[in-house]
Formats: structure tokens, C-alpha cells, sequence
């Protein structure tokens, strides 16, 4: 995630750590914690809706989302 909470929307980027060169960009995600699981990515965002993506190095690949908390979060998924 690239971005604040007291900042607007944020990007969910894909990056080659030894390069740093960025491979994607979702732009307007919201603020969230993420978890890489299973060739998944697990996001809790930080306005209660979690996503689940494909972890996908050529591109973002969103597998569902839903609202599961009514008010701000910041808690860790565990």
C-alpha cells in the first residue's frame, strides 16, 4: 500500500523488491493491511470492506470484496 490515512485515497502497488521497479498500480484503493497467503492477497481496508485479490505479479486481479465491518478499522488481519 502506498499511501496515508490522512491522506486520500491510496495505490495497492506491485514491486520487484531487488529492482524496486513497480509492475502495477490499482489506483483509489482504499487505506488497508494486507496479508500474502496461498497465492492470495488478503486486505482489510481500512473502511471496513475486505478484499481478496490473486497475488499476480503481471496485474491486479480483484476475486471478491465485501463489507464486514460498519465503522473505521485498523486492525491487523490475523
Amino acid at each position: 500500500m502506498d499511501g496515508r490515512a490522512d491522506g486520500g485515497a491510496a495505490r495497492l502497488r506491485c514491486f520487484e523488491p531487488t529492482s524496486g521497479k513497480i509492475r502495477w498500480t490499482k489506483e483509489g484503493f482504499a487505506v488497508a493491511n494486507l496479508i500474502a497467503a496461498d497465492g492470495k492477497l488478503l486486505l482489510v481496508c481500512d473502511d471496513g470492506i475486505l478484499v481478496l485479490a490473486k497475488a499476480d505479479s503481471a496485474r491486479y486481479v480483484e476475486l471478491g470484496r465485501a463489507r464486514v465491518l460498519a465503522s473505521t478499522t485498523r486492525a491487523l488481519p490475523a
